[in-house]
């Protein structure tokens, strides 16, 4: 991950002319940082298997590295622990305006996450629910929850994943958490929606068959965020579509997608010195850049 420039260090986000969506290299886990045009943070899921006292590291330190002090939205997927466990070390290290997720995770019983929920309460940072059909717009970046009803609770936490779907200058993104079983069928219930990128449900699982939603939304970049498991032969294999780049973090580390104010868009991988290019909509990109 890149230390920050000088021109990046000041305290609180840098407006700029785009949408940047950095999917971090977390291990079996899920942590995608959003840097919106308005230059608010958005963060989608925070957590990886492991030690939880030890699970913000990682996320925390590129947030510093690139001047960020604040969290204006922390959104939580489900209570799988690698989704959410880095919540509380980061909410003591960083400002965090707002944490949403569903009706399902702050009612759910478990212990750890009525800690958390605890936590969030006693530091006063509200705690918003949304579900389908919750929607808005900052400028010209909008976000639509496409999963799930608030008043259905499915067989497991996966299934009632939190998916969101954010679209910046006609491109967007799709983000499932874990969303599988019937909340997956649900979801492709709707009209197909083709977007630009999918981050692959579940880290990339075969436990459904990932052909029905590439059909569903016609990705052309893939993005599996895990561990080892996600770099298999099968699961390369299983995720191969026509015309799409499929990037993993075990495999390609931290991975950006990046939206301009004219809706040029590319995909970009952390080196472990730089970003290096990936894919891009016109031709001679540059092979490397600068954070």
């Amino acid at each position: 991950w890149p230390a920050a420039r000088s021109s990046d260090a000041a305290v609180g986000p840098v407006k700029q002319a785009q949408l940047k969506v950095t999917f971090l290299d977390v291990g079996h886990g899920t942590s995608v940082l959003m840097q919106l045009p308005d230059g608010r943070v958005w963060m989608y899921d925070a957590g990886h298997l492991g030690i939880s006292q030890r699970s913000h590291q990682q996320i925390a330190a590129a947030l510093w590295d690139i001047g960020v002090a604040r969290i204006d939205t922390l959104i939580l997927s489900h209570a799988d622990a690698d989704h959410y466990n880095a919540t509380a070390g980061l909410v003591e290290r960083f400002e965090v305006g707002r944490v949403v997720s569903t009706a399902q995770f702050w009612q759910h019983g478990a212990r750890d996450v009525q800690h958390l929920i605890q936590n969030l309460r006693q530091r006063k940072i509200p705690c918003v629910t949304w579900s389908v059909g919750d929607s808005g717009r900052l400028g010209d970046f909008r976000w639509r929850v496409l999963h799930p009803q608030a008043s259905i609770r499915r067989e497991s936490d996966n299934a009632n994943s939190l998916c969101l779907e954010l679209e910046y200058q006609g491109k967007r993104v799709l983000l499932p958490g874990d969303l599988e079983g019937s909340g997956l069928l649900n979801l492709m219930d709707l009209p197909a929606r083709p977007c630009h990128v999918l981050m692959a449900p579940h880290h990339g699982s075969l436990s459904s068959d990932p052909e029905l939603m590439l059909r569903w939304c016609q990705p052309s970049f893939i993005v599996i965020s895990g561990n080892q498991r996600a770099a298999r032969p099968a699961v390369e294999q299983a995720y191969r579509w026509p015309g799409a780049k499929l990037g993993i973090t075990f495999r390609d580390g931290a991975l950006q997608y990046r939206v301009d104010d004219q809706g040029q868009h590319s995909c970009w991988h952390w080196s472990g010195q730089q970003w290096r290019f990936l894919s891009a909509t016109e031709e001679g990109p540059p092979t490397s850049d600068s954070p």
